[in-house]
């Protein structure tokens, strides 16, 4: 692995990242676009509540991830000390779910929309709080930029 300090590796897709985590990312964040609006639409059908579509979209997703694993042979248990942050992660995931599911039912999908996109801030901030991480001028600049808009956005 190379060092903060030391040139990005002949195979990175961006500076400092390796292509494959590069691709993941590229991936995962289609993946996430794509499941809220699913989500987005599906909390709009007849009798649906927030609690039920996003309990099945909880489902459908350990069911995926459990695929995944296991077809890489990859699947077992988490050691016990880290059972309270796996816990913890699915508690904060399903609670955030049903939260998007239920502020789209109540409000504007595309404030709502907007507003939902800016959790890699939250994912940012506690990566600085926590780990020591820093962001460099271009980060910081988008940062930035994600602020002013959702600010743009609040006022009209």
């Amino acid at each position: 692995s190379p060092s903060a300090a030391g040139p990005p590796p002949p195979h990175a897709a961006v500076a400092g990242m390796r292509r494959a985590a590069f691709w993941h990312s590229l991936a995962a964040a289609i993946g996430i676009g794509l499941a809220l609006s699913l989500l987005q639409q599906a909390v709009r059908a007849p009798e649906a509540t927030a609690l039920g579509i996003s309990l099945v979209a909880a489902g459908v997703t350990v069911a995926v991830l459990v695929a995944i694993t296991a077809s890489r042979g990859g699947l077992g248990a988490p050691p016990g000390a880290h059972m309270p942050a796996v816990i913890g992660c699915g508690l904060l995931d399903v609670t955030a779910n049903v939260l998007f599911a239920q502020a789209t039912a109540d409000g504007s999908a595309a404030v709502v929309a907007v507003l939902g996109s800016l959790y890699p801030l939250g994912t940012v901030l506690l990566a600085r709080a926590w780990l020591g991480e820093r962001l460099s001028r271009s980060q910081g600049a988008g940062v930035a930029a994600a602020m002013a808009g959702v600010a743009l956005i609040a006022v009209g």
